[in-house]
């Protein structure tokens, strides 16, 4: 895949639970990660992400979040996402 952004479309997705996003080029997940409050699976490993944004503590049902293979250099605090239960970095 050729992505260089997560599609705005997604966003609009309020009941989606699932998301893999894997092996493309995004370099950056946008503050509207917020409105997918349902998401309980979140792939985005082989990427080009160098941060994550603290609104993924919105997505307070995320149980699994796979982020390896990326150039992170920091995360935020994850300290809202009471159901993390893996978490790939």
């Amino acid at each position: 895949n050729k992505l260089t952004k997560i599609p705005k479309i997604i966003f609009t997705l309020k009941n989606l639970t699932q998301l893999d996003l894997s092996e493309n080029q995004i370099s950056k997940i946008p503050k509207q990660i917020n409105q997918l409050s349902q998401l309980e699976v979140l792939s985005l490993h082989n990427n080009c992400l160098k941060k994550l944004c603290p609104e993924i503590n919105s997505c307070t049902k995320l149980s699994r979040l796979n982020l390896s293979h990326n150039s992170l250099t920091t995360l935020p605090a994850l300290s809202a996402l009471n159901f993390l239960a893996h978490l790939d970095v």
